[in-house]
């Protein structure tokens, strides 16, 4: 979910606008490269969100609500001996409504044996 609140970094009221209210389902692949302690990995998919979204920039004026395409991408980390610690950079590109989302994100694995 994001919302606008009206105004730009420094705080100056603006007329643009990009809002998102999904749920997000869907794939990715990974490709990672083992090396001990630390595991580099690429992942990539494809998905499916589910909601409202709005963009009104300078050069796009788009409102549209039900089921659109995104594309997962993701580089991260694997850390430890069994590379059960990771960190990544995750973003989801929404190519239809010109919209992108990323976050940093933390993981512990924990093998339940």
């Amino acid at each position: 979910m994001t919302k606008s609140n009206g105004k730009d970094l420094n705080e100056n009221p603006t007329i643009y606008k990009v809002t998102s209210n999904a749920f997000l389902i869907g794939g990715k692949a990974r490709v990672a490269i083992p090396i001990p302690w630390v595991a580099p990995y690429f992942e990539v998919g494809v998905g499916a969100s589910i909601g409202s979204f709005e963009t009104f920039t300078p050069f796009a004026d788009i409102n549209k609500s039900g089921l659109i395409l995104h594309i997962p991408f993701s580089l991260g980390l694997e850390l430890g001996r069994k590379h059960n610690f990771d960190i990544g950079l995750l973003y989801y590109f929404q190519p239809s409504v010109e919209q992108f989302s990323g976050a940093v994100a933390f993981g512990v694995s924990i093998p339940l044996n």
